[in-house]
């Protein structure tokens, strides 16, 4: 189980304006599958301060973490020493294609999850992103992506996307599943929760929610498991 403590520990010791506010963030998640990769060559896209691949073993990995913000990759080097860091555009990547095993986009995608400057909007896509991830991927290689759903009362009124937008901007160029992370309609009492020692608990129950079906388009977040067709 991940150490959800020891992350937030990261941020407040490096960026606590960064933190991402959820105690039960899909990424926690995320970071506990990719505690077990071994052997493999991965991209972090829009890496921000770093702290997911912080938590990756780097004996046998090799990870690279690329951003477009030079103050959030100067941190990323602090937290993490045993990663590549490089400052770049998601929507062009300076990678040859077939070079990454895995590539992680994690509540990083392109105009839905952060702002685009309006000049850049027409260059700027979440289809030119998703086929550059495709390009820097291996044959049958990985695609692990997290964005929050834009049919959670969390999101209302704002611009995130639904589980059918997501199925249109991948099924070009993956086989993948989607499955919903906290379907849980308020925001959870982190503290109470931790008080009791529970938080571990918790999360264990929400990856088991995560395999009943009819909850995928109601969690706060996607979780997706693709590969490179």
């Amino acid at each position: 189980m991940v150490n959800r403590k020891r992350i937030l520990s990261k941020f407040k010791q490096y960026a606590p304006d960064l933190w991402w506010g959820d105690a039960f963030d899909v990424r926690f998640y995320l970071i506990s599958m990719l505690q077990r990769v071994s052997g493999k060559k991965i991209l972090d896209i829009g890496c921000g301060i770093g702290v997911i691949l912080s938590e990756i073993p780097a004996k046998t990995n090799w990870k690279v973490g690329l951003d477009i913000s030079r103050k959030s990759l100067k941190i990323a080097k602090k937290i993490d020493r045993n990663a590549d860091f490089i400052l770049g555009d998601m929507h062009l990547l300076p990678f040859l294609k077939e070079t990454f095993d895995c590539v992680i986009i994690a509540n990083a995608l392109s105009t839905y999850d952060f702002k685009i400057d309006p000049r850049m909007l027409k260059t700027s896509t979440p289809e030119r992103q998703i086929k550059q991830a495709y390009r820097v991927l291996k044959s049958h290689g990985a695609l692990l992506l997290t964005t929050p759903n834009r049919k959670h009362r969390a999101y209302k009124n704002l611009r995130k996307i639904d589980h059918k937008g997501l199925c249109k901007l991948l099924n070009p160029y993956f086989h993948f599943k989607i499955s919903g992370f906290n379907p849980m309609p308020i925001a959870l009492p982190q503290r109470a929760i931790d008080r009791w020692i529970l938080g571990d608990i918790f999360m264990k129950i929400l990856e088991m929610l995560m395999g009943v079906s009819s909850l995928k388009g109601i969690g706060k977040f996607f979780l997706v498991q693709a590969q490179r067709k």
